[in-house]
């Protein structure tokens, strides 16, 4: 009798999240091996963000375990939309490719630079996983790497998606303060250039 109340409740607590619109299919973390693992994920996200970070004078990011937990949640959840967290900052991807890593995902997200309007900061336009990434008054990331089912999609894909989130505190991306937190893009010898 436990069991079949147990199977029960387990199929309308199912039924009641897809009835919400949240995804009932639970991704796979990726570096759930040990701590090897989680150790690669740290500092592919650290060299990711630290040098694309370093090209706009912004100082180096620190790993946070907090983030790391708060973003593997939301992962974990294969939503395939941001989050609507304020707590903290926020850059979400999603790729067919399950060998992509946070850093190839950096990469992906700094390429929306070219959307940001040098001459009108405040209106980013989205440009925000670029300026969430650069953003200086930023302290702390972590970063997730989760296997969603294709069912987790609801039928829009046919495969398995890696789903990748990282979580920023202090939040970038704040109205006001983008003049003030974005930096023009440096050369080598620290010069800005010109356009960028």
């Amino acid at each position: 009798m436990a069991k079949f109340t147990s199977l029960t409740l387990a199929a309308i607590v199912a039924a009641l999240a897809v009835a919400s619109g949240a995804s009932a299919a639970v991704g796979t973390n990726v570096h759930k091996h040990g701590r090897l693992d989680r150790l690669r994920l740290k500092a592919d996200t650290l060299a990711s963000h630290n040098s694309a970070r370093a090209e706009y004078s912004a100082e180096p990011l620190t790993w946070d375990r907090r983030l790391y937990r708060s973003s593997l949640r939301y992962a974990r959840q294969c939503i395939f939309r941001d989050s609507g967290i304020k707590k903290y900052g926020e850059n979400t991807g999603s790729v067919f490719k399950l060998n992509d890593t946070v850093s190839d995902a950096v990469t992906g997200w700094m390429r929306m630079m070219d959307l940001y309007e040098w001459e009108r900061p405040e209106m980013p336009q989205g440009a925000q996983p670029f300026t969430q990434i650069v953003w200086k008054s930023t302290k702390s990331v972590g970063c997730a790497e989760v296997i969603c089912p294709a069912e987790a999609s609801n039928g829009l894909y046919d495969r398995p998606m890696k789903r990748i989130v990282c979580h920023y505190s202090p939040p970038g991306n704040i109205i006001g303060q983008y003049s003030a937190n974005v930096g023009r893009h440096i050369s080598r010898e620290g010069e800005p250039i010109i356009g960028l």
